[in-house]
């Protein structure tokens, strides 16, 4: 039962972790805005599923 609990929880991290660095294929009502892991000064900015680099 414990293992189950472990495993439950590292696969909810896990899609979490996932579908916070895609973009939406459909645009939302408020714009979608991810971090650019390489360079904190800039962001990706998505734009029906393509994210776009900003500054």
């Amino acid at each position: 039962m414990k293992a189950f609990v472990h495993l439950f929880f590292a696969l909810a991290i896990l899609a979490v972790a996932y579908a916070s660095d895609q973009c939406p294929k459909v645009n939302g009502e408020y714009v979608e805005h991810l971090a650019n892991p390489v360079d904190c000064r800039t962001f990706f900015k998505c734009e029906t599923g393509v994210p776009i680099l900003q500054e």
